[in-house]
């Protein structure tokens, strides 16, 4: 089971991030224009994140319980109201979904006797995005910073 305590904040990514980091991140937005893009560039690369895993453990419940095929377990399914196709099955217990609908995650649960965290194996760690390197642009003499030159389109 996936635990937050109350110093990390989910985001609409599922990502966690520490309040504290949060807060500095949005200072640096809020000052972005004057402190310039680079710098808020780098502010923002050194936000520690969280990398979230899940496992899909269908394929051992099965085992378990004796059903070694995907049109094995059909009727199973059928039978708490579940309509899927053979191929639907097959590849739901093959690779781990990543959308799945709660009727579906239920139905499994209530076959195999087991809940949901015996299915769905999460896990989260801290990750560091790396830093980019950047390029330092070096003046020329006479002609302040080099700069690319800008394209032009000549239409036919």
């Amino acid at each position: 089971m996936l635990m937050m305590d109350a110093s990390c904040h989910s985001t609409a990514h599922g990502v966690s991030e520490p309040i504290s980091l949060q807060h500095e991140a949005a200072s640096w937005r809020d000052h972005a224009d004057r402190r310039g893009t680079a710098q808020w560039m780098e502010a923002v690369r050194m936000i520690q994140r969280r990398r979230v895993t899940y496992g899909w453990h269908l394929r051992e419940r099965m085992t378990e319980h004796g059903i070694t095929t995907a049109r094995a377990l059909l009727p199973l399914l059928a039978e708490r109201g579940v309509h899927l196709s053979v191929a639907q099955v097959h590849r739901t217990i093959t690779t781990p979904p990543v959308r799945l609908s709660l009727r579906l995650l239920a139905a499994l649960c209530d076959i195999f006797d087991v809940k949901p965290d015996d299915l769905i194996a999460t896990s989260a760690e801290a990750v560091v995005r790396p830093v980019a390197r950047q390029e330092k642009l070096v003046p020329v003499p006479g002609e302040g910073m080099r700069r690319p030159i800008r394209a032009r389109v000549h239409r036919p």
